[in-house]
């Protein structure tokens, strides 16, 4: 009868022990499948890093939005370095999308994102008169939210600086492309530099510029010397090209 108590005993134990090594076994795989898992989070982060370094100090005032990953989607984990891929690197602002791909095991998978954010339009701070030439104390730079700004906005001050209004601009108005005109390297009625070659050999004289002109423009020109009008190529400030 004893023997009997003591075998139950012991069955009862072995049991158990194998109850808890099954379990304990059952968690480690459980673990360790969950380990090879990749994190969202991981992917998540490595868009946001490369955005923000696409945007820093370009975008003022950004809000960077990475949309979800599904749960339901499970990746394995790369044990290579994950490839990020940017479809438009030069895009700055509005709806993006990142390739993330691995080489071992082979996936990818793509990622939406949304930057919002200020940009830089330069705007006169006072009324410039057609055909003036734009000085840095005639415009300034704002901010304002992207979607406002127009696709020809000046965004860049030293853009803008030197070159002559095609029309009269108004205090307050965002400078435009198709406001402005390039600036003059010639002025009517001053002197010039004509520069003309003959072979090899380099020939300076001066002249008498009678119409202002812009790089490339051809203009008409009097020679100091013979008196006479000719006709030569701006090809830098107060010089000309006569062949």
């Amino acid at each position: 009868m004893k023997n009997s108590y003591f075998l139950h005993l012991i069955f009862q134990s072995t049991i158990s022990v194998l109850l808890a090594i099954f379990y304990t076994c059952s968690f480690a795989k459980n673990s360790q499948q969950n380990n090879q898992i990749q994190s969202q989070q991981k992917l998540n982060d490595l868009v946001l890093e490369h955005l923000k370094q696409k945007t820093y100090q370009k975008i003022k005032n950004r809000v960077i939005s990475i949309n979800k990953i599904s749960e339901r989607l499970k990746l394995s984990v790369c044990k290579n370095k994950i490839e990020l891929s940017d479809n438009d690197p030069y895009k700055l602002l509005g709806r993006t999308t990142i390739k993330l791909s691995c080489s071992q095991p082979k996936w990818k998978l793509y990622v939406t994102a949304n930057i919002n954010g200020d940009l830089p339009v330069v705007v006169a701070t006072k009324g410039i008169i057609k055909q003036t030439v734009i000085k840095e104390s005639d415009i300034k730079t704002i901010y304002m939210p992207y979607k406002k700004v127009k696709p020809a906005a000046m965004k860049d001050l030293n853009s803008v600086i030197g070159m002559r209004s095609k029309k009269t601009i108004y205090s307050n108005t965002i400078i435009t492309i198709n406001m402005l005109q390039p600036p003059y390297l010639v002025f009517k009625n001053q002197p010039i530099t004509i520069v003309s070659y003959i072979r090899n050999l380099k020939v300076t004289s001066k002249g008498i510029a009678l119409k202002s002109g812009t790089e490339q423009e051809q203009i008409p020109f009097r020679n100091i010397s013979s008196k006479k009008i000719l006709k030569g190529i701006v090809i830098a400030p107060n010089t000309v090209l006569v062949n």
